[in-house]
């Protein structure tokens, strides 16, 4: 760069327009932060802003179109987990098979844990109460429990019920620490109900406590169901019980993997993937116990 025939910058062409539109970008950022502190309209600068009305309005729409899709959404998949925990009580009560049992309790724990969730969309924030119940439910008892049911369907039953008093004492002390840890009002109202609050527990022992008993229950879940899928395919008798415990693996899978896609994809796609594993889920027990399985003359799966 010349001025007056003489070299005052050496930078390459494509460089000085990169810098002065971000030395600008710089100094616009505290000026539109002080013109919104001191009330004043903040006048487009690399776009609309908040301030002009068709914008707002567009915003708006697109809010409450999301907060209608959620209560749906969380509606539907409260009534299916609700249905489904009442369905597998009623099993146990025929057959008191322990396994019915366990995963009677995690479907119930499902059916609290997106109650909470349509309760803080119905609000439009996350309460204490709302929270707590949530996280204690939907993000640290489901895969642990649902995988204590299939371990006791395809293991020796002395060692999953010494399991069974781990996973109790585990749980027992992830709910009083949830119950009972100070959380930071300002990290749980940052956010709206459309979205999931981070860091709100610390790592230890809280999250840590989360991340073991979330990856064996998962874990245990879908290889058990997976194990399954391989026995009936060696015995070629059993089409119909494997296709139903392979629609339950995959609802495991969208199940373990529906919390990542509600921290990295938004509130919408974790709040679609809940009801869609409860769904697949769902079926799959009750087309494990239908008429098709039992006309191929093999024995129900007890779900």
């Amino acid at each position: 760069m010349l001025a007056a025939g003489r070299v005052v910058d050496e930078s390459l062409r494509h460089v000085v327009p990169s810098i002065t539109f971000s030395h600008a970008g710089h100094h616009s950022g505290p000026l539109t932060v002080s013109l919104r502190l001191n009330g004043v309209p903040v006048p487009p600068v690399c776009g609309p802003t908040a301030d002009e009305r068709a914008f707002s309005a567009d915003l708006s729409r697109r809010g409450d179109s999301m907060t209608t899709l959620n209560l749906v959404v969380s509606a539907v998949d409260v009534a299916v987990s609700a249905v489904f925990a009442v369905f597998v009580f009623l099993q146990f009560a025929r057959r008191r098979s322990m396994h019915q049992l366990m995963w009677g309790i995690a479907i119930a724990l499902w059916a609290v844990a997106v109650a909470a969730e349509l309760t803080a969309t119905l609000r439009g924030r996350w309460g204490m109460i709302t929270y707590r119940a949530y996280y204690a439910t939907g993000a640290l008892l489901i895969p642990a429990w649902l995988g204590m049911g299939t371990l006791y369907l395809i293991s020796p039953r002395r060692g999953a019920a010494w399991i069974l008093g781990v996973l109790s004492v585990l749980s027992a002390t992830g709910i009083l620490l949830i119950g009972l840890w100070p959380i930071d009002s300002h990290l749980l109202y940052a956010v709206g109900a459309g979205q999931l609050p981070l860091r709100v527990f610390p790592f230890f022992p809280v999250q840590a406590l989360l991340i073991v008993l979330n990856t064996l229950g998962a874990a245990a879940f879908i290889l058990g169901a997976l194990w399954t899928v391989v026995l009936y395919a060696r015995k070629r008798s059993s089409g119909a019980r494997a296709f139903a415990t392979v629609l339950i693996a995959i609802g495991g899978i969208v199940a373990a993997v529906a919390h990542s896609m509600g921290v990295l994809s938004g509130i919408e796609l974790f709040r679609v993937s809940e009801l869609v594993a409860v769904v697949l889920i769902f079926v799959g027990f009750l087309l494990s116990n239908g008429p098709a399985v039992q006309a191929g003359g093999a024995k129900p799966q007890e779900t």
